[in-house]
């Protein structure tokens, strides 16, 4: 799979100085979109620990902090979820996009946005706001690696953005979607031919776990087309992502001795 093999090529590279950053003296920044000091340590491990005065501070810190870190990966994320790959990686990925086009994530991201509540807006375009504080220090000397060998430069994130990654990340954690899919094609079918190609029971079932009696007082409730209680079980999407564990980042964030994951 070619999305499988652009994440792989370039996982690389997403482990630059910036995340290598580990324990060491506090170094002042000044960042304009901040209201109020937020406080920033690293572990070893470069595991960033965040402490900041309300929410909206917290989820800007957070967004400065995981552009600061992962910039490439989150590009290479929403390119793929808009099916915008091939503009920066060539024919390789076109593939890639037309899937993800013919997905529609940008365009149901879009739609999905009115809505969100608007506390849950509200964090998002904090957040939005500390990526691109980040962005706009970069200059040609500072532009990471990755942008400078494909010759371009990161444009502004968008709140939208981030919804991607979580449609984006719904793809990889389902493997029934193409089942689904062929479900819905077959929603207008009439129930006799519906139920004849799809029987919901078959003499093929095998029972995992209890069995295919019910209860004496359940029968009348059950309809006399029904004649098992209870369907077999069924194996259920794999909670495995397609993508390495490694592009995962952690963050600790704290408002007011309170934790956020």
């Amino acid at each position: 799979m070619i999305l499988r093999s652009v994440w792989r090529t370039l996982a690389s590279l997403l482990f630059l100085p910036a995340l290598v950053q580990a324990q060491g003296p506090v170094v002042p920044v000044e960042v304009k979109g901040l209201n109020s000091p937020v406080l920033v340590r690293r572990d070893a491990r470069a595991i960033p620990y965040i402490e900041a005065k309300n929410l909206r501070e917290l989820n800007f810190a957070q967004g400065y902090v995981t552009a600061s870190d992962r910039l490439w990966q989150m590009e290479l994320a929403r390119r793929t979820a808009r099916g915008q790959l091939s503009e920066v990686l060539g024919r390789l990925a076109l593939e890639e996009d037309k899937r993800h086009r013919k997905f529609g994530f940008a365009q149901v991201v879009e739609a999905t946005w009115p809505l969100l509540k608007p506390a849950s807006r509200a964090a998002l375009e904090a957040y939005t706001a500390g990526v691109n504080a980040y962005v706009a220090t970069l200059t040609d000397a500072n532009l990471p690696a990755e942008f400078k060998v494909l010759g371009f430069r990161p444009q502004p994130w968008q709140p939208t953005d981030s919804l991607l990654i979580g449609k984006l990340f719904a793809e990889a954690l389902s493997t029934t979607w193409q089942g689904d899919l062929e479900s819905a094609a077959f929603a207008d079918l009439k129930p006799e031919l519906k139920e004849l190609l799809f029987p919901e029971f078959s003499p093929l079932d095998v029972l995992v776990v209890g069995n295919d009696k019910t209860a004496e007082g359940e029968k009348g409730r059950r309809g006399e087309g029904e004649k098992r209680a209870a369907s077999p079980s069924r194996p259920s999407s794999s909670p495995h992502l397609l993508i390495s564990s490694s592009l995962m980042a952690a963050a600790r964030a704290d408002r007011e001795r309170q934790t956020f994951a």
